[in-house]
Order: structure tokens, then sequence, then C-alpha cells
């Protein structure tokens, strides 16, 4: 997907089609920490298929860092998809009788009638779920109000999340709620827990400590030799040493080489 089609869709309200729904999952399977991709892709299948909004909602989600914008995001997109209601206004055509001309008496309609106070003030307007929910993620002040604790645990790991959105699919929840749930929970990704420094676990094993020992089968007089070069002395010894055992018919002559080693770390 090149740069231009993917800024297309960064702009709110703009439907693909299912070329670009393949493009954006390639994208996301390439990057998976690109946050941007997973909330254009969101916001198509929200467009698109609001079923599979919700069945990818908890997998994505997790990746996405200001779920809030996200929320406001996808409430203006659902705005926008609602039909407009239009009130059609039907007039009745009233037949006007003509009145006596000689009649010249006017019965007190307005004085016998009793006279209905009227309501000043604006009225009330029912505001829609979505509007509410931005409402209240836009007011700073926190209203006090009493929590009871939810009886279910919240989710630790992808497999429960994904548990838990299945059951609510059942009971169609609305998206938007689904993602107030999200921010209410926050649900993180586990870590793995490492243990202390200095501190030593049942069943650790230091493999570091066999690396600086020098298996037998690699004492060789080359080895000792360039252990004597690179000034390695007690290195040298101790490799001729092994050869006097693995080798007892030239003892002698790795003897002399000790010696001359044992002399020269003197002088």
């Amino acid at each position: 997907m090149d740069k231009h089609s993917f800024i297309n869709l960064l702009e709110k309200g703009n439907k693909g089609n299912q070329a670009d729904l393949d493009e954006l999952n390639e994208l996301v399977r390439k990057y998976p920490y690109f946050s941007a991709a997973r909330s254009v892709l969101l916001q198509q299948m929200f467009i698109t298929d609001k079923d599979l909004f919700k069945g990818e909602l908890p997998r994505h989600a997790l990746f996405i860092p200001d779920r809030r914008y996200f929320t406001t995001i996808i409430s203006e997109i659902e705005n926008q998809n609602k039909p407009s209601n239009k009130v059609e206004v039907t007039t009745e055509t009233q037949k006007v009788e003509p009145k006596p001309e000689n009649i010249d008496v006017k019965p007190n309609v307005e004085g016998t009638l009793p006279k209905t106070p009227k309501k000043r003030g604006r009225p009330r307007k029912k505001s829609s779920d979505t509007e509410s929910t931005l409402e209240l993620l836009g007011n700073d002040e926190k209203p006090t109000k009493t929590i009871i604790p939810d009886s279910k645990p919240l989710p630790t790991d992808d497999t429960d999340i994904l548990e838990l959105i299945e059951n609510d699919n059942g009971t169609g929840a609305d998206p938007i709620d689904l993602i107030e749930k999200f921010i209410a929970e926050q649900p993180k990704i586990p870590r793995p827990e490492t243990p202390p420094r200095g501190a030593e676990s049942d069943g650790v094993v230091d493999i570091s400590v066999n690396s600086v020992i020098e298996p037998d089968e690699l004492a060789t007089e080359t080895l000792a030799e360039i252990y004597a070069l690179q000034g390695y002395i007690d290195k040298a010894i101790s490799v001729y040493e092994k050869l006097r055992l693995k080798y007892p018919e030239k003892s002698s002559y790795f003897a002399d080489q000790i010696q001359k080693l044992k002399k020269q770390q003197q002088g």
C-alpha cells in the first residue's frame, strides 16, 4: 500500500474496498507495532462489517496507545453513517364556510376557554448513547459514583480477552460499549518475569561456567606455544602438564619445556 492510499484511508469516514482491507492486514502482519495501521484497519472493519470489527477489536486494541481518541473517531464515523431523520409535514386544506353578513355578534371564545400557561425554557433533547459517551470523555471533573466490583476477573492474555468478546457478541453488545469496556479495564500484554539480580533460583544452571573450562582433548603442544607467545605462561605450563600425563613417553620433553617457561617467567 502506498503512502497516498494510506493517508486517504486515515481520514475519518473514508470507505475502502476489500483490496484495501487485504493490504492493511498484510501491513499489520509485517509491522505488528504500527499502531496507526491497526487503527485504520479497525475503522475500515467498523464501516464495512460490524461483526468482523467486534471479533478483531480485542487483538488490535492492545496495540493502540490512545484508546479514548480512537473511541472519538469511531463515534464520529457512526454519526456520519446514520441516516438523517426528515420529518414530512402534511398540510390539510380546511374548508372555510362563508359567514352571514347580517350577524354582527362575535362570541367571545377567548374569554370562555381557560388559558394554559406556557412553560418557558428550552426543550430537552434526548441525546444518543454516542453523544453521552463523548460528553463523559470530554468532562474533566470526575463525578462521585459508587463502583460495584465486577465478579469476573480481568483478562490476562489474548485467549481470555477473545473468550470475553465471544460471550459479549451473543448479547448484541454495541461496538462503542466494547471500546469503553477496554478503556476501563486497560488490558496489557503480560511481560515475562525475571528473577532479581544476585538471587539464585532453584533449578537454574549457570551455563557460562563451562565456557571458561578447557577440555583435556584441546590440550596440544601448539596451544601451549600460542599461550607462551601471548604471555600466558601459567596457561602454557598447565597445557604441558596435561600433555605429560597424556603422553608419558614424551614426559621428559614436556618437563624441559616447563622448566624453560618457568625460567622465562622468573627472568
